[in-house]
């Protein structure tokens, strides 16, 4: 049975441990943070090498070309518009393009059997090449 002298001394010496385990957990959390925040410094510097490598790639063409490339007035149009507003107009090409796409497979690129479509009467797969799963 603790006496009433050796109360403040167990008292203090609990909140010690306490205050150490919490230490620790927060010496652990901030070098979790410190690791993720490294991680993110290193990306954000490749990030900025890539930029910097597109725009002097931009500028530097690796074409043969003695003269200067000249821009259409629709591709220069298009450069100008808000970054946001261009991904939705390559977002709705890419939907238009792939529903044109669905319409007209009916329409085969060559005659060949193998360039059809249909399905094997015996297993039912639809690809030509495919083994019979039989």
């Amino acid at each position: 049975v603790p006496s009433p002298l050796t109360l403040p001394l167990q008292r203090s010496v609990g909140d010690l441990v306490k205050s150490d385990t919490n230490t620790n957990d927060m010496v652990v959390l901030l070098k979790d943070k410190e690791r993720q925040i490294s991680q993110l410094q290193q990306t954000i510097a490749e990030l900025e090498q890539k930029l910097a490598g597109q725009s002097s790639s931009n500028e530097e063409s690796n074409c043969n070309h003695i003269g200067k490339w000249i821009m259409s007035k629709e591709s220069l149009e298009f450069s100008a518009l808000d970054e946001e507003i261009k991904q939705k107009l390559r977002d709705g090409k890419k939907k238009r393009l792939e529903d044109v796409q669905e319409q007209m497979k009916f329409i085969l690129d060559t005659d060949d059997q193998q360039d059809s479509r249909g399905e094997w009467e015996c297993c039912g797969q639809t690809i030509y090449s495919g083994k019979c799963s039989n």
